[in-house]
């Protein structure tokens, strides 16, 4: 008889336990903190959110999820904020160590990953439903779903972790996500160079906190959010003292000035000449 080698195969990633499935609409809705002895996948399908953690903040766009680890208290950054997204939750059991690589970290997801996520949520939100018990909590299998479906999920979790866990790159991706979301504010503040708008109904019209919009200005430019916006102006004003003949009064008047006089102290302010003394540079 012949004698075969036997190789011994890694359990790198093993799931031993699905706890929830579930798709929720959070938008303007109240979000309390939490804390569970179970990593918890929270990916944002739609919209936006700022979320905390004890090991820090995270900012979520469409298409990134966080994975919170076991006993990680997660919320949002005040108690009466609300949600700004849909999320996709999956949350388990796992006592895997090289999940750890992983867990806490703002991670983008490939068009594929969205794809192997979005599906395998799907079979897990018809397979499940929740325990109706006013103790417990969670979720049990539905009387329909088969074994086979069960196993199914349990290994395409395994495998999207697995993924996840191969190609992980949470600095690069929290980088460009903050450039992203800056270079839409920018875009936004020009397009409404016009408007005089205030920090909340900027922060409701980005769909982004007030406090999220504020950080974000402060660690690309260092300044305040109405100080940003007034600089957009000014350098706007600039602009169109040299290539127009629109006068002093015109232009405080369509970058939505309230006042030529307080346009003409933030100018000189900013360049060193009176609006009248900038004019007459033009040509020179």
């Amino acid at each position: 008889m012949n004698r075969y080698v036997k190789i011994p195969l890694q359990k790198l990633i093993d799931v031993s336990s699905i706890v929830t499935a579930h798709v929720y609409d959070l938008r303007g809705k109240m979000v309390k903190g939490e804390r569970h002895d179970f990593p918890e996948i929270f990916y944002v399908m739609e919209g936006n959110e700022h979320c905390i953690t004890e090991l820090g903040d995270c900012y979520l766009s469409e298409g990134q999820l966080i994975i919170y680890g076991a006993n990680v208290y997660h919320g949002v950054p005040t108690p009466t904020q609300r949600g700004n997204c849909i999320a996709g939750i999956i949350s388990f059991v796992s006592e895997s160590p090289a999940l750890d690589a992983i867990c806490n970290k703002v991670i983008t997801l490939t068009a594929a990953q969205k794809e192997s996520y979005l599906e395998l949520l799907a079979k897990a939100c018809n397979s499940f439903e929740s325990v109706k018990d006013p103790v417990l909590k969670g979720m049990k299998p539905r009387e329909n779903a088969d074994p086979a479906s069960l196993q199914n999920i349990k290994n395409g979790l395994e495998l999207f972790l697995l993924d996840i866990l191969h190609n992980p790159d949470p600095l690069t991706n929290r980088h460009h996500f903050l450039k992203m979301r800056f270079d839409e504010v920018y875009r936004y503040f020009s397009a409404n160079i016009h408007r005089q708008i205030s920090s909340e109904q900027a922060a409701k019209e980005l769909n982004m906190s007030v406090f999220f919009l504020r950080e974000l200005i402060k660690k690309k430019k260092n300044c305040g959010i109405t100080e940003y916006f007034i600089s957009l102006k000014l350098d706007k004003a600039k602009e169109l003292f040299q290539s127009t003949p629109m006068n002093v009064t015109e232009v405080s008047a369509a970058l939505g000035f309230s006042s030529i006089h307080y346009f003409s102290r933030l100018f000189k302010k900013k360049t060193g000449l009176s609006p009248l003394q900038y004019i007459k540079t033009k040509g020179k």
